[in-house]
Formats: C-alpha cells, structure tokens, sequence
C-alpha cells in the first residue's frame, strides 16, 4: 500500500499523463532567500512491520538522493531507527 503511495506521488510530481515535466522559467529572484521546513512524522507505531527508513532511503541512498535532485529539497531522517549502527 505504501508503495502506491509513493509511486503515486512521485508521478504526480514528475509526470503528467507519462510525458515529463518540464522545468519552468523563473524570473531572477528578488531579496533574501526563504529557507522552509516542514516535519513530517512517520507512522511507526501504526505500522510497525514496515520499514520506513529503508524505503525512504533506498538502496545506499540512492531514493533519498533522487528525490532530493528532482525536487530541489533536502532530505533528512531522524530518530529512533534512523541509523544504520544499531549501537548509535
């Protein structure tokens, strides 16, 4: 069901009827910078048999990266389970 979701979004993001988006022509900017953030909690305990952390990350980063490339965004996953060395 997740993976629905997710394949959902990203067409909705990246794609329209299968034909890619393409990048849009932007005026020079004017002032300072905006930096936004936005939290999005997962729900873990709600589905605990479901490993979010690799999902979201991927293969050695790579879903993390593409993401973040194609979106423009910085992706971070913090918390409990986050980390690969069990120990940290």
């Amino acid at each position: 069901m997740i993976t629905i979701e997710i394949n959902k979004v990203r067409q909705n993001l990246f794609q329209i009827n299968g034909v890619e988006k393409k990048p849009l022509a932007l005026p020079e900017a004017d002032g300072p910078a905006v930096s936004r953030q936005e939290k999005v909690y997962v729900p873990v305990e709600e589905h605990p048999e479901y490993n979010f952390v690799g999902r979201i990350l991927g293969p050695r980063g790579m879903t993390a990266k593409q993401l973040e490339q194609e979106t423009g965004c910085k992706i971070m996953v913090r918390g409990r389970g986050s980390m690969r060395d069990k120990k940290k």
